[in-house]
């Protein structure tokens, strides 16, 4: 019998900083990537999605590389990608944010990795049957001779339910 079973890693994102910003001056925001499970995970993107008034003036990245980045509706985003984070490992981004507005801003955070895969290989097999009739090639009416009838199966599967009939020509 066949099983397939699969597992895939359990990321967790934190965002740690200030609450409050002041406008053109740097506040530091720190966000960590935890993989709570044995499993790694791969190719781990964190997307910050930032409005157009904040910019980010510095990034370091304990793993992997920060890059801004237009998301599909043109608004800016920071792009942290990971290749690989290991089982029970963690990761950290430290940035600096400065605003150039008075306006209160949400920091959107959301995070993908590489889907998990399972694969199996499945064995097929095959039956053949070859027949052969091995005797004389001439015979004299009412002459009894004696004529070899050989059933083989070169496959790779078992031939089921074979069934060999014989009969005499006119």
């Amino acid at each position: 019998d066949l099983a397939i079973s699969g597992r895939t890693a359990a990321l967790r994102v934190d965002v740690a900083g200030p609450q409050g910003i002041t406008v053109n001056k740097p506040a530091t925001y720190v966000v960590s990537v935890v993989n709570e499970s044995d499993v790694a995970a791969a190719d781990v993107q964190v997307r910050i999605a930032l409005p157009g008034f904040v910019a980010v003036s510095g990034s370091e990245a304990s793993e992997g590389e920060a890059m801004m980045q237009a998301d599909p509706q043109g608004t800016a985003r920071l792009l942290w990608s990971i290749p690989q984070l290991g089982g029970r490992a963690r990761e950290q981004l430290q940035l600096q944010l400065v605003t150039r507005e008075a306006d209160a801003f949400e920091l959107g955070v959301d995070w993908t990795c590489r889907p998990a895969a399972a694969r199996a290989s499945i064995i097929v097999k095959q039956p053949q049957l070859d027949l052969s009739l091995a005797g004389p090639g001439d015979m004299i009416f009412g002459e009894e001779k004696v004529f070899t009838l050989s059933v083989n199966n070169p496959g790779t599967g078992d031939a089921e339910q074979v069934v060999v009939q014989l009969t005499t020509g006119d």
